[in-house]
Order: structure tokens, then C-alpha cells, then sequence
């Protein structure tokens, strides 16, 4: 007979540990979501500065 291998059920994992993981999670979903916005932000600068320097240069 072979023994099958589950994850344990959430009702039988401590309760410090689910917390712990439900915050780290939150933790990286913000730091991702920041970094994200970030970069956005860094894109639209660029664009805008493409835009700027392309106005600019219509009209010379």
C-alpha cells in the first residue's frame, strides 16, 4: 500500500503561520504593485519627453 502525500488542511496549520503568510504575500503584492507604478511612471516620462523634443523640433 502506498501512502499519498497531501498538503495539510488549513484548519490544521497554526494560526501564526497562515498569518504570516497571508501579510508576507501582502507584502510582496505592494512592493510589486509599487515598483510597477514606478516604472510606469518612468515610461510615461520618457514618452513625454520623446513628444516634447519631437514639438520641438517641428518647429524649426
Amino acid at each position: 500500500m502506498v501512502a499519498e502525500a497531501t498538503a495539510p488542511r488549513r484548519e490544521n496549520v497554526p494560526r501564526h503561520i497562515l498569518f504570516y503568510v497571508t501579510e508576507r504575500d501582502k507584502a510582496i503584492r505592494y512592493q510589486l504593485a509599487k515598483h510597477l507604478s514606478e516604472a510606469a511612471s518612468l515610461i510615461r516620462m520618457e514618452f513625454s519627453k520623446r513628444a516634447w523634443y519631437t514639438q520641438l523640433n517641428k518647429t524649426k
